[in-house]
């Protein structure tokens, strides 16, 4: 499947509805990451393709962070392990790629990233939380009193 079939998948597009970040929603968010990564593997020369459908899918999880419903613990440590299992369930995932969503979360996580795309995901990622919020200030005019905060 391609990157370009997953964005379009509704397993991916139900991502909408799922708020991150308090400013934005998981599908903007893996977007965001998808972007960022995109132009880290040009800059660090790792397989483009790979790194964009990682960075889509890190986040593939239906529990909305706000709702605990059966999982125990923080959203932050059991969010990647279901993201993983859901993408390879729908999408197929290799070991890399399955570390890679698996620890994008490091070093929150104790999954350790074992390439260079598991890395590029975990600095996408933060990268592209941090424009969430950013966002978010700019949509709300500098009201600092919205969910984020």
């Amino acid at each position: 499947m391609t990157n370009q079939e997953i964005i379009y998948s509704n397993e991916f597009q139900y991502l909408k509805t799922i708020k991150r970040h308090g400013t934005s929603n998981t599908y903007d968010h893996s977007i965001r990451v998808a972007r960022t990564i995109k132009i880290l593997s040009r800059w660090f020369n790792c397989d483009e393709e790979t790194a964009v459908k990682v960075a889509l899918l890190h986040d593939l999880c239906y529990v909305k962070p706000d709702e605990r419903k059966d999982h125990e613990g923080n959203y932050c440590f059991y969010h990647p392990i279901e993201a993983a299992e859901n993408a390879e369930n729908f999408f197929g995932l290799t070991p890399m790629e399955r570390n890679a969503i698996e620890s994008h979360m490091f070093p929150l996580t104790t999954t350790l990233p074992r390439s260079k795309v598991a890395w590029l995901l975990t600095i996408a990622d933060k990268i592209a939380a941090v424009e969430d919020v950013f966002v978010g200030f700019i949509r709300h005019e500098g009201n600092y009193s919205y969910q984020a905060m």
